[in-house]
């Protein structure tokens, strides 16, 4: 009789223990803020990413000849805005919005709505301009975050200071 109750007993103490392990995790869960932050810390990774690919098209721009050869760094404005746009929500207040970013789409569509042409010669000078303020932007924002993912006050006015001299050359040029 002995022997039946043995094999029942393990079993029982095993679910059990199950049972309370699984309760304490989700009772962890509730409580961690932990993983709100996590969230935050991939959402800038990834708009980090879209940043990096914005300031590596910008970089190449001038060379460009043609309009429909700015879809590239048109898509890479488009992915900057959204994501950035998204961790404007998940963060608030510290980060700067980058109205560069969407300024610049608006003036790749204005050129690009009359068709396929070649570019002006201050359109290309426009570009190259442009282009090395975005990669000042792109390295303010790759030193944003600490390493406990504290955002860090001077690389956002960086990043201010870059994005309001883009927006100022495009300005300049785009009536």
């Amino acid at each position: 009789m002995l022997m039946r109750k043995g094999p029942r007993t393990i079993v029982l103490v095993v679910i059990a223990v199950m049972g309370v392990w699984t309760v304490i995790q989700l009772i962890g869960a509730l409580r961690s803020d932990n993983t709100s932050e996590d969230a935050k810390i991939l959402l800038y990774e990834a708009s980090l990413f879209q940043v990096e690919l914005l300031s590596g098209f910008a970089g190449e721009a001038n060379r460009l000849a043609a309009t429909d050869q700015l879809n590239g760094l048109k898509q890479a404005a488009y992915s900057v805005e959204y994501t950035h746009g998204k961790l404007l929500k998940a963060w608030g207040a510290p980060l700067p919005e980058l109205r560069s970013v969407s300024r610049l789409m608006e003036w790749i569509v204005r050129m690009q709505i009359g068709g396929d042409r070649a570019l002006k010669a201050e359109e290309t000078e426009l570009l190259g301009a442009v282009g090395p303020h975005f990669q000042q932007l792109h390295a303010a924002y790759a030193q944003l975050l600490t390493q406990s993912g504290h955002i860090v006050g001077s690389q956002a006015d960086m990043m201010k200071k870059a994005d309001d001299a883009i927006v100022k050359l495009l300005s300049e040029h785009v009536k």
